[in-house]
């Protein structure tokens, strides 16, 4: 960056005498502008200790005699407490950064040229009240990720980042902020350090998932964006806190079809009992015959939503079947266990798998070979499905038949 020089302003040596179209006398026009600015309006307030910012581009270079310089550009005082401290920096070949500021408040006024042409888009004066910086509510904002998402049990934090009224950091500050967290449960370990680095850094875990109001306020004042809305999700799962979630529970037992395709859920849980919602359990679900222990049929994983874990079961034997699911973590496998038990019924009847039975007087089963005349026989039909399962039914719905002899 190089220091401008201060110059009277500048007089008529801007403008060139050019001749009219009638070639009578001369005319007045005039030179046109080296540079142009690019910020558009001029920054008309300022604060002490902070400069501030134009930025400029070098225009009709190809009329130039050589190349502009951080020295080709003037500052001309006109009003003000004391002479302001004005930098310019070459940011490209046809860009540069003019930077002034002053470290003692008042109204201050100049004109700024580029070898000794005024720069196009620029007011003709400059004009900027500098003043003592304070603490503004509506320039400080909380940032981080506390502010937007927690997870229950781990630690959570986010910045309280301090602006002075132009919203300039303010490294050296000791305010009194005030953060109020209201939601499903109170939060714990609650505390704020000021670093004495332009922030304050807020410390605090949840417990309980849900959605979180915070409230900043510097004195009675909200800071911008205050109230701010915190998610909290499900902390790490624990696998003993996992459960097997049963559909069409009935008296305690959940019922499928025997060669149907059934679904099963699985959910875990944090230590707090908050649902674990990341969908990165790996689980596995398996059930076995009561009667007949080696059959076995093992779940199929099919999707995650909203921390339920669909599995998908097939099987062909009726009967009760306990459940085992498991939680895998590394190379081990968490085992937990559930109350309630998986029926299988028989499925839909299948008329090539059914046969007859008889009953007769002397209660023979089976079909009798033979019979007397005027005897009445009567045979029961057994309805199975396409499985060999037995579909028991009611007395009245086993369908008969009764056949005399003759």
């Amino acid at each position: 960056m190089a220091a401008v020089k201060e110059e009277a302003p500048p007089a008529l040596r801007d403008r060139t005498l050019v001749k009219n179209p009638q070639g009578l006398e001369p005319l007045q026009v005039p030179t046109p502008p080296v540079a142009v600015l690019l910020d558009g309006l001029h920054q008309s307030e300022g604060v002490v200790s902070h400069r501030a910012r134009l930025n400029v581009k070098i225009i009709n270079s190809n009329q130039l005699e050589s190349p502009v310089t951080p020295e080709d550009f003037r500052v001309h005082y006109i009003s003000g407490p004391i002479h302001l401290a004005v930098n310019v920096g070459h940011v490209s070949h046809d860009r540069f950064r003019i930077e002034y500021g002053s470290h003692m408040p008042g109204e201050y006024t100049f004109q700024l040229t580029c070898r000794g042409r005024n720069l196009r888009g620029a007011p003709a004066l400059f004009k900027i009240c500098i003043s003592e910086p304070y603490t503004c509510a509506k320039s400080c904002i909380a940032k981080g990720p506390g502010v937007n998402v927690a997870y229950a049990g781990k630690p959570s934090r986010f910045d309280i980042l301090v602006r002075d009224q132009l919203g300039y950091p303010r490294l050296e500050s000791a305010e009194r902020f005030s953060v109020k967290i209201q939601g499903p449960a109170k939060c714990r370990n609650a505390q704020m350090t000021n670093f004495m680095d332009g922030k304050y850094t807020m410390m605090f875990n949840v417990v309980k998932s849900g959605i979180y109001e915070i409230s900043i306020k510097l004195g009675d004042e909200d800071i911008g964006g205050s109230p701010y809305y915190l998610e909290a999700k499900g902390g790490d799962p624990k696998p003993d806190k996992t459960r097997l979630l049963l559909p069409e529970l009935r008296d305690g037992e959940a019922h499928l079809f025997a060669g149907r395709e059934g679904v099963l859920q699985m959910a875990c849980y944090d230590r707090f009992g908050n649902l674990n919602t990341n969908g990165q359990c790996k689980l596995k679900l398996t059930i076995f015959h009561e009667e007949q222990s080696h059959i076995v049929a093992s779940g199929k994983y099919l999707r995650h939503k909203n921390g339920l874990y669909d599995f998908a079961l097939t099987t062909q034997v009726a009967g009760r079947y306990r459940t085992m699911a498991e939680h895998l973590t590394g190379d081990q496998a968490v085992r937990f266990s559930n109350d309630a038990r998986v029926v299988v019924s028989a499925g839909g009847t299948d008329p090539m798998s059914c046969y007859v039975k008889s009953t007769t007087e002397a209660g023979n089963a089976g079909v009798p070979t033979s019979a007397a005349a005027g005897d009445w026989l009567e045979f029961t039909v057994q309805t199975v499905d396409a499985f060999g399962n037995l579909r028991p039914q009611p007395v009245e719905e086993t369908p008969t038949l009764q056949v005399e002899c003759q």
